[in-house]
């Protein structure tokens, strides 16, 4: 294949599947452009801006290409997506002329009527999906409404994780942190046991451009974000039949089922101002491959 939306400009080179650990989510070839919003980065957006959803496809060929084609969905929090679990989309576009051997394409994601324009059911945490393919049928194709996408095995396929700013969620040390997301199903004919997991991340990779970028677009954005120096109380999610917190448990879905789970983090009493963590959702399948997943950030602010 030689059409690929990466997650990282310098580092992917098309190759499929991804490795475990890959933070495939925060794609550098997805951006969301708002003119009447300059202050936000391109990560994020606000209800009742217009928005377009910009994206880069790289040809990894010797030849050029024509007839470039992309698609866009937007998502609520989940592990696994579908066109039919689209809040809206899709988006379509083309990429207008040839793009050569070894180098990228950009094209913007409009509708008929005009750009995407955030609501306020979206505010908070959402997810965009992306496809592309060629023309002429030799690679790729649009997705139908049952089609998973498939970002750590198919190079066509993008994710970036966005926040629809409004929703302030407001954390008090001591006291769980919750967090409610969809484990799904992407598979409408059968149903599929999925495992489940949930891990902070520590160290360096806990806090870098994505997000720093995410706090530095809400109300908070002088706080500088430092990794906590505590211990977590506890940690783990619930939702269905599993009643206890736990990190890892195997999720038996329907056809295209979306469960709603949720995600419990208890903080430390003692974090102070400024205190950043992160957590890793992912979901896998039976074989050990990742289907998708969630990164999840909480930062601690001044008491009002």
């Amino acid at each position: 294949m030689t059409l690929v939306i990466k997650y990282d400009l310098a580092a992917d080179t098309g190759e499929r599947p991804l490795g475990a650990g890959t933070v495939f989510w925060t794609s550098q070839s997805i951006r969301l452009l708002h003119p009447d919003a300059p202050g936000l980065d391109d990560a994020s957006t606000l209800a009742n801006v217009p928005t377009t959803i910009e994206v880069r496809v790289s040809n990894q060929g010797r030849s050029s290409v024509t007839g470039v084609r992309v698609e866009a969905y937007i998502f609520r929090p989940g592990t696994a997506f579908t066109p039919s679990q689209a809040i809206v989309g899709p988006f379509t576009g083309v990429i207008s002329g040839d793009i050569a051997g070894n180098s990228s394409g950009v094209a913007e994601y409009l509708l008929s009527t005009g750009p995407w324009l955030p609501s306020v059911l979206a505010e908070g945490h959402c997810c965009v999906c992306t496809n592309t393919w060629l023309d002429d049928g030799i690679e790729g194709a649009p997705l139908g409404q049952a089609d998973p996408f498939q970002v750590t095995t198919n190079p066509h396929h993008g994710q970036r994780n966005i926040n629809v700013v409004a929703m302030e969620l407001k954390i008090i040390p001591g006291t769980p942190m919750a967090f409610r997301f969809n484990a799904i199903n992407p598979n409408l004919k059968e149903e599929e046991t999925f495992v489940l997991t949930v891990q902070e991340v520590r160290g360096s990779a806990a806090i870098g451009r994505a997000e720093r970028a995410l706090i530095r677009s809400g109300q908070w954005a002088e706080i500088k974000p430092l990794l906590a120096r505590t211990r977590l109380r506890g940690l783990g999610f619930v939702g269905g039949e599993i009643e206890q917190p736990t990190t890892e448990a195997r999720l038996h879905l329907k056809p295209g089922e979306a469960r709603e789970m949720e995600l419990l983090a208890y903080l430390n009493p003692r974090e102070e101002v400024g205190s950043t963590r992160v957590f890793d959702i992912v979901q896998y399948s039976q074989r050990g491959v990742p289907v998708g997943g969630v990164r999840v950030l909480s930062l601690v602010v001044p008491d009002a």
